[in-house]
């Protein structure tokens, strides 16, 4: 599988208007409150993204090998695409709606971070673990898949920063950045449905899409491996 998450090109608009500048004036007093509060606020949030990533880097480091290796069998992976659908829709159906994504704590952020961390096996889905954890805390849906996508950025940036070393000048052309700005609008297009969709609808249709490609994927198994 979803804060409005987005990515990190659309992160700094998250939940923030602009004040009008005709309104400045008048309200010059007014507005240097809240943009304290804006400023302690957002800078909250980094620390929260900061603390919630370090369980997933350290067991991502301690685990790595295993990650590649014994975590890789489709049956694991069906398995777990099921077990997660399942928990997904437990957690949803019962948990609380009172907190939006500024409303989090910072046991909150600390609690979906070691959480991500089960991530490292194939087909637990990053994004939804942290968005299970994230209702489990009692965030809305739209809160919980806002954090779980903000609380990717760190992964992509430094995917990104890491994989510069084998970028060369020869790799920059049209296709190139063709390709990155493609994916840049679809994802940001994608996002902005799905927290739209989610602020109006439940988590069903992933918990079914789970289902389903989970047993795929063990039947497939259990046929080449026993069907011979």
């Amino acid at each position: 599988m979803a804060l409005r998450c987005v990515p990190a090109h659309r992160q700094p608009a998250l939940g923030h208007e602009k004040a009008a500048a005709a309104k400045l004036p008048r309200h010059a007093p007014d507005a240097g409150h809240a943009l304290a509060r804006r400023t302690t606020r957002e800078s909250k949030m980094f620390w929260y993204i900061a603390a919630a990533t370090i369980p997933g880097a350290a067991v991502g480091f301690v685990f790595e090998k295993q990650a590649e290796t014994v975590f890789r069998t489709p049956f694991l992976i069906g398995m777990m695409l099921m077990a997660m659908g399942v928990i997904l829709y437990w957690v949803d159906r019962r948990a609380a709606r009172r907190k939006d994504v500024w409303g989090m704590s910072f046991g909150d952020a600390l609690f979906i971070g070691v959480f991500q961390a089960l991530a490292i096996i194939p087909g637990v889905s990053r994004s939804g673990i942290t968005m299970t954890a994230g209702r489990f805390r009692g965030l809305t849906r739209e809160a919980s898949a806002r954090f779980s996508f903000l609380l990717s950025t760190p992964i992509v940036v430094g995917a990104g920063v890491f994989k510069l070393k084998d970028l060369t000048m020869s790799h920059v052309d049209a296709a190139f950045i063709t390709g990155v700005v493609s994916s840049a609008v679809v994802g940001f297009i994608s996002i902005g449905f799905l927290l739209r969709y989610l602020s109006e609808r439940s988590f069903a249709v992933f918990v079914w899409y789970r289902l389903l490609i989970g047993g795929a994927v063990i039947i497939t198994d259990l046929v080449r491996t026993y069907g011979r």
